[in-house]
């Protein structure tokens, strides 16, 4: 009986169609046999004619951490994982999801031990190692914009969940301020004071009040770097 696969001669066929049809005719002929065993890469165990479907050419890295998937396509996967060649232990086809360019824009998603995981390639390279408690910035951009919109400082450094949750920006505040004294490291406090005359924060309290307010031990804590920086001012100038 002769074998036609596809209404081709089994030589033709494995050209035609793909060498992953001897997986299943490469005993069925005599012609099939000998076609199969020219094309048969014997060193590549369990997927000696290939990828076993030609929809392998569509698939992504990351597919390939699904047993199935890399099963059938062996070759693409063999040579996926050796592009990738990452190093890193269940990390052998990169970011285990697409997911991951959407973390790639948030890098504060990293923070997330699942995403962490499954961004094995993405999360280290948007990690700044040389800050090893803050290696994705603030945990929440948003809520540690440090400024509003009026210019008012509003979060407060000086409590540990904040310095915690918004580490870059703290860390941007001890720059700005690195010539303060010891204890107003990020400034003044964000505070507003309420007065007669309204509510003020403090550099305008101070600009409306006077120097003389720096005195009450409160307003020198809250206000450290406004009543420091007046007094600075007022230094030189001789008063």
């Amino acid at each position: 009986m002769y074998l036609l696969i596809n209404g081709l001669p089994c030589n033709d066929a494995v050209d035609v169609i793909g060498h992953f049809i001897c997986y299943q005719y490469e005993r069925v002929s005599t012609e099939c046999c000998r076609k199969c065993l020219s094309v048969k890469q014997r060193e590549n165990r369990d997927c000696e004619y290939g990828d076993r479907s030609d929809q392998c050419r569509n698939i992504q890295p990351f597919d390939c951490y699904n047993n199935r998937t890399r099963n059938i396509c062996c070759d693409r996967c063999r040579n996926y994982r050796s592009q990738m060649s990452t190093g890193i232990s269940q990390c052998e086809y990169g970011d285990l999801t697409p997911r991951c360019t959407f973390v790639n824009q948030r890098r504060q998603l990293c923070y997330l031990p699942e995403n962490e995981r499954l961004c094995c390639i993405t999360c280290p390279r948007l990690a700044d190692q040389s800050k090893p408690n803050c290696k994705w910035g603030d945990q929440n951009p948003y809520l540690c914009n440090p400024f509003s919109q009026t210019g008012v400082l509003r979060i407060n450094c000086y409590q540990n969940s904040v310095q915690q949750v918004c580490c870059e920006t703290c860390d941007n505040l001890r720059t700005r301020f690195k010539d303060a004294p010891a204890g107003c490291e990020f400034g003044d406090r964000p505070v507003t004071i309420s007065t007669s005359k309204g509510v003020f924060d403090c550099a305008n309290y101070i600009r409306n009040f006077g120097l003389e307010v720096c005195d009450s031990s409160d307003i020198n804590r809250h206000c450290c770097y406004t009543c420091y920086r007046y007094r600075k001012h007022q230094r030189r100038a001789g008063g």
